[in-house]
This record gives structure tokens, C-alpha cells and sequence, in this order.
């Protein structure tokens, strides 16, 4: 059977907002990051390092998930763990963009996995 509802254009917006807000800083990092540490380190080992990371996310997402479906404090279910997660997110593109001068993969790796 065909779905014949159809969303109004704000509705739309509303729903893909919070897709925007969250592409605004990770897009620019996805594009500069690996040029800005393939300098002192290497593509090849900046590269299995990002990786490293994202396969790190497929256990902590579904993990950090599961805490926040069974959390329920006074400002609601996913509150605290938005705020927690904006903090973590500004101190690790700090860090980021901003590597000692002796940077090392393992610098990248952990504040890849903390973003």
C-alpha cells in the first residue's frame, strides 16, 4: 500500500536541523584534519588512524545510546547528554586544530575518538 502523506516544508526543516548544526564543525575537520596531520605524520597512518576511530564509534555509539534510552534525570532523557557531548566536542576540535608541535597518531586517535 502507497504512503500518500505528505510533510510540509517546515516540518522537513525542523527535522534536518539538527543534521545541519552537527555538519557545521565536523565537515570542515572531515576535510582539513587529514591534510593538516599527513604532514608531520604520514597519509597512510593518518589514515588507519581515522579509521581506528570510526570503528571505535561502531561499539561506543550503540553503547552510549543505550545509557541515554535508560537515563532519566530532571532536565529529561537526552539533555545532559547533549551538553556533556557539546563539551567533549569543543575541547577535542581544540585540540585538533591545534597539535603540539610533535604531534603523534596517538594525539589524533584520541581526540578523533573523543569528537
Amino acid at each position: 500500500m502507497k504512503n500518500t502523506k505528505t510533510n510540509s516544508d517546515g516540518f522537513i526543516w525542523a527535522y534536518s536541523a539538527p543534521a545541519f548544526a552537527l555538519s557545521i564543525p565536523t565537515i570542515p575537520a572531515f576535510i582539513y584534519l587529514p591534510t593538516l596531520y599527513a604532514e608531520t605524520l604520514g597519509l597512510a597512518i593518518v589514515g588507519f588512524t581515522l579509521l581506528a576511530a570510526r570503528i571505535f564509534d561502531v561499539i561506543s555509539d550503540p553503547l552510549i545510546g543505550a545509557l541515554s534510552d535508560n537515563c532519566n534525570t530532571r532536565w529529561g532523557q537526552r539533555k545532559p547528554w547533549i551538553v556533556i557531548g557539546a563539551v567533549i566536542a569543543g575541547v577535542s576540535m581544540m585540540q585538533l586544530f591545534s597539535p603540539p608541535s610533535n604531534v603523534s597518531a596517538v594525539h589524533l586517535l584520541i581526540w578523533s575518538i573523543a569528537l
